[in-house]
């Protein structure tokens, strides 16, 4: 499999950047360090700019650092897309990785079935939404319905690149959200890796997810959630991934799909 391999990183993140360079190269890989955006740094009116459809969408704005994130994903879709590179591997700086991948490549070199997206670091919630597309060599391709986060680590595509980038101009969700929505973005193929290949280090504090938590429970109260759009849109998303399942659960009856191993989410 030929790729090209980038981490998303703030400038001043030194730690962060030793931390997955010396994982890559460990394993003979080469990568390239892509400046992140700097959430902080974005001035009011841009992040109310940025927030517009979000707000409109959901209980709450983005905070500073999730909207960072968001752009720093969104910028590097563009680049895949405007240089037309084939195969991307996208990873966050806090990845830490837990099998050679170059193996791994190997491995997803092997399977029939085709993919625009390829989830190699999550693992989706729960079993019952979860169906198994193909198994090879004790790792499997699964379809997950149900809501699933994580962007640490994910391959992807041109074409599926040109769909996020289309998608993701206009923000209603976290970028991890947002991007498993393929009723909007047009995904045909995005599948989890199991058992998942890279995780998040939990040694490096993740300033996104105590900034989120805090604006989850600032925004808990029944007035934020009682916001029209935010419900027509979660309304819209419940609707979509029960249509999505129902879809899966059709394929299941006529031996398309078949249940994964139950292990994999122990």
């Amino acid at each position: 499999m030929q790729l090209q391999i980038f981490v998303i990183s703030l400038p001043h993140e030194k730690e962060r950047q030793k931390s997955i360079g010396e994982q890559l190269s460990s394993y003979g890989l080469e990568y390239e360090i892509v400046d992140a955006v700097y959430g902080k740094d974005l001035g009011k009116q841009e992040l109310e700019a940025f927030n517009a459809s979000v707000t409109r969408n959901y209980r709450r704005a983005l905070s500073p650092n999730e909207s960072g994130c968001y752009l720093s994903h969104l910028n590097l879709y563009k680049r895949i897309v405007d240089e037309a590179i084939p195969c991307t591997l996208i990873l966050e700086d806090d990845a830490l990785i837990k099998q050679d991948l170059k193996q791994v490549f190997d491995l997803i070199d092997q399977f029939e079935t085709p993919w625009e997206m390829l989830n190699i670091g999550s693992v989706p919630g729960k079993y019952r939404d979860s169906y198994l597309k193909e198994q090879k060599n004790g790792y499997s391709l699964v379809e997950f319905t149900g809501k699933a986060v994580g962007a640490h680590a994910y391959l992807l595509s041109l074409e599926g690149a040109r769909k996020l980038h289309a998608d993701c101009k206009k923000p209603i969700r976290a970028i991890d959200v947002q991007m498993t929505f393929i009723w909007s973005n047009g995904i045909t193929g995005y599948y989890y890796l199991m058992p998942n290949v890279v995780s998040v280090n939990e040694k490096l504090v993740s300033s996104i997810t105590s900034e989120r938590d805090t604006q989850n429970e600032k925004f808990s109260d029944v007035s934020s959630k009682l916001n029209l759009g935010y419900f027509l849109s979660s309304l819209s998303m419940q609707l979509q991934r029960k249509l999505y399942d129902w879809k899966c659960r059709l394929k299941l009856l006529t031996g398309k799909l078949k249940k994964p191993d139950e292990g994999l989410f122990k």
